[in-house]
């Protein structure tokens, strides 16, 4: 049986990340945010991450677009450094940690973006975009068996879904789950191959509650579905 592996952060995290340097006066940072159509950059010093500077925080002492940058009010911003206005306590991620564990940590420290390590190196920037499409490839049905399914936890184990999908001689190719506030958990399977009812039916006797069953599989797939 094939192992199911988690959805890591490399698959979708940006590779290409401006940065900029403790130096650079935030007048030039925000010109380089606006060009570049982002609100955050790392700060490095020889080649490490020392804070992380958003349009937020330029905003803060800059006026809000480049043209009055040119301007009398824009005087301040010219002289000041971004090491003055940047986030030093900087939130980061490793390329091989989960794209659930990323979305929990943004929630959590309620930002909209880390920087991606490895090996201590920085790989990558995660944002919230990226976050959203790596979730709607998960739940996509397209070519698919999608089926939703509750469950409670009141063992300590969850339901083996892959061990479940491969007892039909089918093959699950994503996983999604979560757990509601009420304690209740969900999960979202993408399944091929195998028979929709007797998945159905193995589900149910597994303790599972079968919300939603979409199969957009090629009919030559799953010769028995409806």
């Amino acid at each position: 049986m094939a192992e199911v592996r988690a959805v890591l952060v490399h698959y979708f995290m940006t590779r290409s990340v401006l940065t900029v340097a403790e130096s650079t006066t935030c007048r030039e940072a925000l010109r380089l945010l606006q060009s570049k159509n982002i609100r955050r950059a790392p700060v490095l010093r020889d080649g490490t991450i020392v804070g992380l500077v958003s349009e937020r925080d330029l905003l803060r002492v800059l006026p809000g677009t480049i043209a009055q940058l040119d301007t009398r009010a824009g005087a301040e911003g010219e002289r000041t450094p971004v090491a003055r206005v940047m986030a030093t306590q900087v939130v980061t991620i490793d390329e091989d940690a989960s794209i659930e564990e990323a979305a929990r940590r943004m929630l959590f420290h309620r930002i909209g973006g880390m920087p991606v390590l490895s090996k201590g190196a920085l790989v990558g920037i995660v944002t919230e975009s990226d976050i959203f499409r790596a979730f709607a490839a998960a739940l996509s049905p397209d070519g698919v068996l999608r089926i939703s399914v509750g469950f409670l936890e009141t063992a300590s184990v969850s339901p083996d879904f892959a061990k479940i999908v491969a007892s039909v001689g089918a093959r699950l190719c994503g996983l999604v789950s979560y757990e509601r506030p009420a304690g209740q958990r969900l999960a979202v399977l993408r399944v091929k191959q195998g028979d929709r009812d007797e998945l159905i039916e193995a589900l149910h006797e597994a303790g599972c509650n079968v919300l939603e069953a979409s199969d957009a599989r090629p009919k030559a797939a799953h010769p028995h579905a409806a």
